[in-house]
């Protein structure tokens, strides 16, 4: 939906630009191929323009199928324009920058943290590989504790030299 929406967003603001008026460049925009998902909200936000229902019930509409929270802020504010004042070329070129620029700083944020799991997967990976091996130098003490039989803690008789080598 994020990686979607600006260039749906920039189809909107050029159409505007073009001279058509605020619901034509909805539906122009909707036209697009574009991602599967993505294509069936636009889809069915341009339908219910075509058929008049009202903005505020087409965003109601919108925002029980959509969960991402910037997305929904962004048709929110598409909206807004439209109703307010008919959709200024110069409002919907401003909101089709702020969704290019927050989609960018979303993704470059991702791609920042990105080597933070891999450290954090890495640490985890060498604290237990360390305390299998504490584990396993414990269990090797007891048996050679075991072995002895007595139960004290003296060393195991070194072998014997064989005679004829002195």
């Amino acid at each position: 939906m994020e990686s979607e929406l600006p260039s749906y967003l920039r189809d909107v603001a050029e159409s505007r630009k073009a001279g058509l008026s605020p619901e034509k460049c909805i539906i122009y925009a909707s036209e697009r191929l574009r991602e599967p998902t993505f294509q069936g909200v636009v889809k069915s936000f341009s339908n219910q323009l075509e058929w008049g229902v009202p903005l505020r019930k087409i965003y109601e509409n919108l925002a029980s199928s959509v969960k991402s929270w910037s997305a929904l802020i962004h048709f929110r504010i598409l909206i807004e324009a439209i109703e307010s004042g008919g959709g200024y070329t110069t409002s919907l070129e401003i909101l089709a920058q702020s969704s290019e620029s927050s989609y960018n700083t979303e993704r470059e944020k991702q791609s920042m943290i990105k080597p933070y799991f891999i450290i954090a997967f890495m640490v985890t990976a060498m604290s237990s590989l360390t305390t299998l091996m504490v584990a396993q130098t414990f269990v090797d003490i007891n048996k050679g504790i075991q072995a002895d039989g007595s139960g004290n803690s003296v060393p195991a008789e070194l072998p014997k030299e064989e005679e004829g080598l002195n």
